[in-house]
């Protein structure tokens, strides 16, 4: 049977929170599964995620003849190069595109974003995703993943504006930090709202002198598999809090969280994740 809320549970959602972090941590998809096959089967999570067509998802497949192309009904949209970004992450690749769309009975246009070699080279490509960008604030596009081949990224788009790529960066303490931070968010969201950045928030939270000291702060009742999760994601960010000063950041946190967020909705992109952590304890890539 499933087992009672206690008065805590049911009161503050941050302990649900870690919980199902523990939760999604915790599961291991079938073995073999590679990255490789991961990134076969993006399109099939996509599907699940937005209902895609097989022929919509062919379609946002197929490689773009540009750099920007966007797939829209005839007269109905257009994209060219947006001009320079205020804010660029750290694993910010490609072009910025500026797209303009009409309405169009409900149809959506697909928007791709071209990846050469050297920017493939420098991300974990199956982690790039395409976001809306209002000076620092960018929102990741639901509807959206990296081409099979990893040539390019696409996402569905209804309304139009200024998109931009970005991926985790292929470096292995970029990779742990940028994991251990998204497990401790949780600690590092009130800091930013006290107007820290997210380097300041991390060394207050490295700070701390064990996994009671931060539930302390920030109120939260952690069980035994909770304290366990954070003592491991502060020990592995204070390993690599060098790393820190390589990741860019707006107020709210990396852009990077998100993509690991979205990649937790998924049976492929759990195991994303899961490859990464192994990457992250990597002496090298």
């Amino acid at each position: 049977m499933p087992r009672k809320e206690s008065e805590n549970e049911r009161e503050d959602p941050r302990t649900f929170e870690l919980r199902r972090e523990h939760f999604l941590r915790s599961r291991r998809p079938p073995e073999g599964l590679t990255v490789t096959q991961a990134r076969t089967s993006a399109l099939q999570s996509s599907a699940r995620l937005g209902e895609l067509s097989e022929a919509t998802l062919e379609l946002a497949d197929t490689p773009p003849r540009r750099e920007l192309e966007l797939e829209a009904p005839e007269g109905h949209g257009s994209v060219t190069t947006a001009p320079e970004l205020r804010f660029a992450p750290s694993g910010f690749v490609g072009e910025a595109a500026a797209v303009k769309l009409k309405e169009s009975d409900g149809e959506e246009a697909i928007l791709k974003i071209g990846l050469d070699a050297d920017e493939q080279a420098g991300v974990v490509v199956e982690t790039v995703r395409i976001f809306q960008v209002d000076g620092h604030d960018w929102r990741i596009v639901p509807r959206g993943n990296v081409a099979r081949d990893g040539t390019h990224v696409w996402c569905l788009l209804s309304n139009g504006g200024v998109f931009a790529a970005a991926g985790v960066v292929r470096e292995r303490s970029v990779i742990a930090a940028l994991l251990a931070s998204y497990a401790l968010r949780i600690f590092l969201h009130p800091l930013f709202r006290e107007r820290q950045s997210f380097s300041q928030a991390v060394k207050t939270v490295v700070k701390a002198k064990d996994w009671r000291a931060l539930a302390k702060r920030s109120k939260l009742v952690l069980d035994d598999a909770d304290a366990a999760d954070v003592k491991t994601a502060l020990d592995r960010l204070r390993r690599n809090l060098p790393a820190v000063s390589k990741i860019k950041s707006p107020r709210n946190g990396p852009v990077e969280w998100q993509i690991l967020e979205m990649l937790s909705l998924t049976p492929e992109g759990q195991q994303l994740l899961d490859d990464l952590d192994i990457l992250a304890e990597r002496k090298r890539l």
